[in-house]
């Protein structure tokens, strides 16, 4: 089962570089995810978080993922937002503003996530 790296529309204003780990194939939520999927999405997720420590210089990382209404979930499609994080930022501390991010400026962030997860010679980054 595969998995895809997408860079988020929107970033939180004081964490730019947000990523979105998405299975492939349509899952709708975490109560239907294969298990034969969990263990590729996480390793996706692993791999995603370390090129934003690479890219962005972060200090640190973290996952969110909702599931149903009630848990905040708007898009039908399970997918884990990585987040890159500071010590200190203000998205610890409970500001959630989050803003649109031009096409450019994604396309150009997605060029330095794609060769900090790219194999080089057959050899992980990692």
């Amino acid at each position: 089962m595969a998995t895809a790296v997408i860079v988020s529309p929107h970033w939180w204003e004081t964490n730019p570089g947000t990523l979105l780990v998405v299975p492939i194939d349509h899952v709708e939520h975490l109560y239907v995810l294969p298990d034969a999927l969990t263990g590729p999405l996480l390793a996706t997720c692993r791999r995603a978080a370390r090129a934003l420590v690479e890219v962005e210089h972060c200090e640190g990382t973290s996952l969110r993922q909702h599931n149903e209404p009630a848990g905040n979930q708007d898009v039908w499609h399970l997918h884990l937002h990585v987040i890159p994080l500071w010590t200190g930022d203000a998205l610890i501390q409970g500001e959630h503003r989050l803003r649109p991010v031009e096409l450019a400026d994604q396309h150009t962030f997605a060029a330095g996530i794609r060769e900090a997860m790219c194999w080089r010679d057959g050899v992980s980054p990692w």
